[in-house]
């Protein structure tokens, strides 16, 4: 806990008292990123075709996979069918504007002037490693869903299916797929820093940010927590000041309403600028313990 306290109380300095021209430079760069991943996380008002479309086959994958129907699947189905839509939906900025960003928050933190030049070629190992992110993240959904399918169906032949026991699976379920993803979600941050840091990419940065959190997540998922929260609460707050009232009002969405869009969006960019900035001193921190280590 003391460690995490330092590196935000390092990273609310760096945010708040330095870098304000970059900062905002940054946001900018991943505000398309944000306002896309804010339309496509809202609600099914913002794709009313393509996400119910997602649902119901997710949810013929879960009854033929042996899944009960309970409320627990019904809300990982609208959960996972948000996720893979607005995956896709910003892939393309995921993958251009986003890492660009973290590039040039990594750059600026350590002490390096971000330039057009130095990001272009830092981008291909980037783009590589953010590929790579996707597919652990893919993998890990999948890996949970691989064991819930054996739990379930085990049950099944056992013949102890029951009510308590599907209860007692689902929730064992929720908080193995909430920690896998966790991890998996901080191990990505993690990879990304560092391939902008040694301008290498692929798997050989995710094996690297899993060498160095480990033992340390704990610390890593305290650091993730306010970026979670704000995210979460953002999502919230777009979907009730913009897309609710553009639902309401027929499709007319009021120039109020824009603004607030902006805004919103903007703050979101700030907050994934501010969660890159604990990113890259978390990992400065790790590779700091790392090199006692092999002094010692």
């Amino acid at each position: 806990m003391g460690e995490a306290i330092k590196i935000l109380r390092t990273s609310f300095h760096a945010f708040f008292l330095s870098y304000h021209t970059f900062i905002s430079t940054a946001a900018l760069l991943v505000f398309p990123y944000s306002i896309v991943t804010l339309l496509s996380q809202s609600s099914s008002s913002s794709s009313p075709y393509l996400l119910p479309a997602i649902s119901s086959r997710l949810w013929l994958l879960f009854e033929a996979s042996g899944f009960p129907s309970s409320h627990f699947f019904a809300l990982l189905n609208v959960k996972l069918s948000q996720a893979a839509f607005s995956f896709v939906a910003a892939l393309p900025l995921g993958a251009t504007s986003l890492i660009l960003a973290k590039a040039s928050v990594f750059q600026t933190i350590h002490g390096k002037l971000p330039s057009l030049a130095s990001l272009l070629r830092l981008y291909p190992s980037l783009v590589l490693t953010y590929l790579c992110n996707s597919f652990l993240v893919l993998a890990a959904n999948a890996a949970v869903l691989s064991l819930l399918f054996l739990a379930f169906n085990a049950a099944d032949v056992l013949d102890l299916a029951s009510s308590s026991l599907t209860l007692a699976i689902s929730v064992a379920g929720v908080i193995l797929y909430s920690l896998v993803l966790a991890h998996a979600l901080i191990t990505c941050n993690m990879a990304t820093i560092i391939s902008a840091a040694e301008n290498t990419g692929g798997y050989l940065c995710i094996l690297e940010a899993l060498v160095l959190v480990h033992g340390k997540m704990a610390t890593a998922i305290t650091l993730a927590l306010p970026a979670s929260l704000g995210a979460a609460a953002m999502e919230a707050l777009f979907h009730c000041r913009v897309i609710r009232p553009y639902s309401e009002s027929g499709g007319k969405l009021q120039p109020l309403a824009i603004l607030e869009a902006v805004s919103i969006a903007y703050s979101y960019s700030l907050l994934l600028v501010f969660d890159t900035i604990i990113t890259c001193n978390f990992v400065k921190s790790c590779k700091s313990e790392e090199k006692d280590d092999v002094h010692v």
